[in-house]
């Protein structure tokens, strides 16, 4: 698995935004993270945490298990007046800055 620093490129800006699906069929949360890169590219993080299946409610399990898609080139940016805008965007969609 390749770090996220790899190649000299570090991270300037990571924002995350948390919902709740308590209600839905298959998973108890899912957390989107977008991290930007100081080579223009933007990266984004899919995180679930999944119910206990009935084969697995029956063992006893009763807590969710947390599963990440990876972090994958979401898109890029090219100047650091797009990339505020794109973080303000963001901000206003409900996304939440994290220290980096």
């Amino acid at each position: 698995m390749a770090k996220l620093t790899a190649g000299g490129r570090t991270e300037l800006v990571r924002l995350s935004k948390t919902q709740d699906h308590s209600d839905a069929p298959a998973f108890t949360k899912e957390r989107t993270t977008i991290a930007f890169m100081s080579d223009g590219k933007i990266l984004k993080k899919w995180d679930v945490w999944f119910k206990p299946n009935s084969a697995e409610s029956l063992q006893g399990q009763t807590e969710s298990k947390m599963h990440s898609y990876g972090w994958k080139v979401f898109s890029k940016w090219h100047s650091p007046e797009q990339k505020e805008r794109q973080v303000d965007r963001l901000k206003s969609q409900g996304y939440v800055e994290e220290a980096t």
